[in-house]
């Protein structure tokens, strides 16, 4: 359901619904969400200069408006804005009495649905730019705001009546306040853009437009930077608002005469075109506030409306609601934050609703992967279950036999007697070392001393026979030709078994040890 767009200006209720206005008599009674743009009964609006620290604009503000007799009963302040201009600030402001103010509050909070409740001032101020301007026509009432540079421009007229010679005095009476009040700022050297919202404009009598929306961009204006007189042609204006200013509640004061007005130059009038009947007042009001302010002025966008009665108008509602906001609201915080809760609750639901589709697509990318993980899982359970019935087939004959002790021991030994001394290659390697030098007379297997092996007694004798050398050296030889066969040999005494060299007569012994290595060249 859409959201209902009310407007409490001059006094008046107004119910916009898509292209629908309703005039109320009272506050209505709410049953859906609503935007409501108020001035609290023309509550005083005012820019004020001040000095010191903005956190006590509220009390210096309130004490300024009762030392002027604007107020005389409990007021509460809205602050919309403060700027700070050299060493204070100026603020922007409407003072609301308090029980207006408590009746308004407890009306937007009592309701269903949400209800923002939005000043006119602070929305008009939220819509500008720096070096903008933005008028606001409802009813009687006409409210002008500026940003400049430095400092803020506010300036409200009140007309007598609705007819159109009320409403053009009081638009030219307020255009001159506006231009006197930009002559002296910086940005006095460039006209100034402005744009202008209507509430409710009734079309003209002739208007044949048939539209159920219309923004029109910019509406041909007079430029003029010295204020014209006060008038239009085709318009009776009353001759004593010449020299006077209006105050905030429609009433002119006198202004001191200056007394070189006579030398003053006066600007020559410029040419506005008349309200008829086949024109829009809007237009030809902007076109007077143009030529005595001397801005450019444009309308904003506006949309056509028909009342209960079918009466065409045209209002500048869509653009002002557009900027109403929970910023620029007076709700309580709460109020302020679930508003805005659901106005992104389509978005947050769109946004949910993408949010579940990647985490669909993901779960089910992770899904895949997760089933791939347990087939290769499986896989591997299957290729250990094979590996574990293997290990127990294997088993049985894994297991060590009741007499492979002792066949341990026995090739242990056997692998010991291999390694010490092999009788046999030993014995082919002693015959082969004494050759014709000497004669073997015994050979005999001994247990080592050291408990580490066996080791071979060589007893034997120098051969003197008929093919014998004699010249002394054949024992000598035969050693040489041991320790090339990767044989240690000690000699020992051939009866005794001590340790010598050789015995009287020819007669030697030797134990024998196999070298650590047998390479013939480590042997010799």
């Amino acid at each position: 359901m859409s959201t209902l767009s009310l407007l409490h200006m001059d006094g008046q209720w107004l119910a916009f619904d898509g292209n629908r206005v309703n005039r109320l008599d009272t506050r209505p009674k709410l049953d859906r969400s609503a935007v409501a743009i108020v001035d609290f009964d023309g509550g005083v609006s005012q820019v004020i200069s001040l000095e010191g620290s903005p956190a006590h604009a509220v009390a210096l503000i309130e004490k300024r408006l009762r030392a002027d007799g604007l107020i005389d009963n409990e007021s509460k302040i809205l602050i919309h804005q403060s700027k700070t201009v050299g060493n204070g600030y100026q603020a922007l402001f409407t003072a609301v009495p308090l029980d207006r103010w408590q009746q308004m509050f407890a009306w937007a909070e009592d309701h269903d649905d949400h209800c923002l409740l939005v000043p006119s001032l602070a929305l008009l101020w939220r819509m500008l730019r720096p070096g903008r301007g933005v008028v606001l026509h409802s009813g009687r009432q006409f409210t002008f705001v500026a940003n400049l540079r430095n400092r803020i421009v506010h300036v409200s007229g009140l007309a007598y009546s609705e007819s159109e010679s009320d409403l053009a005095m009081t638009v030219s009476a307020l255009a001159e306040r506006a231009g006197r009040e930009l002559a002296g700022a910086d940005e006095a050297l460039e006209t100034l853009e402005v744009e202008w919202y209507g509430c409710l404009t009734r079309a003209p009598a002739a208007s044949t437009g048939a539209h159920a929306s219309v923004h029109i961009e910019e509406t041909p204006t007079l430029r003029s930077v010295a204020p014209s007189p006060r008038f239009a042609p085709g318009l009776p204006l009353a001759d004593t608002a010449a020299d006077d200013d209006m105050t905030f509640d429609g009433q002119f004061e006198p202004q001191p005469v200056e007394d070189d007005i006579d030398d003053a130059p006066v600007a020559a009038p410029r040419p506005v075109a008349p309200i008829t009947a086949s024109r829009w007042l809007d237009e030809a009001l902007m076109e007077i506030f143009s030529a005595n302010s001397g801005t450019h002025v444009r309308l904003g966008p506006h949309t056509l409306v028909r009342d209960a009665d079918g009466v065409q108008y045209r209002s500048g509602i869509s653009g002002l609601v557009a900027h109403a906001n929970a910023l620029a609201a007076v709700n309580p915080l709460s109020s302020r934050l679930m508003y805005m809760a659901e106005r992104v609750l389509p978005w947050a639901s769109a946004a949910s609703l993408v949010l579940a589709l990647a985490l669909g697509g993901l779960g089910g990318r992770w899904s895949l992967a997760a089933h791939t993980a347990n087939e290769r899982a499986a896989n591997l359970d299957a290729q250990i279950s094979e590996i574990d019935a293997e290990i127990a087939r294997l088993q049985p004959k894994q297991a060590i036999p009741d007499a492979y002790p002792s066949l341990l021991e026995f090739v242990s030994r056997a692998a010991g007697l291999q390694q010490a001394l092999d009788p046999n290659a030993a014995l082919q390697e002693l015959r082969s070392a004494a050759g014709d030098d000497v004669r073997i007379l015994r050979l005999r297997l001994e247990a080592d001393t050291g408990g580490k092996g066996h080791r071979l007694r060589v007893d034997g004798m120098v051969n003197h026979g008929p093919n014998g050398n004699s010249e002394g050296m054949q024992v000598a030889r035969f050693v040489q030709r041991l320790r090339a066969a990767g044989y240690l040999p000690e000699a020992i005494d051939p009866q005794q078994g001590n340790v010598r060299s050789q015995s009287v007569g020819g007669a030697f012994s030797y134990l024998l040890r196999r070298a650590a290595t047998t390479t013939p060249e480590k042997a010799s």
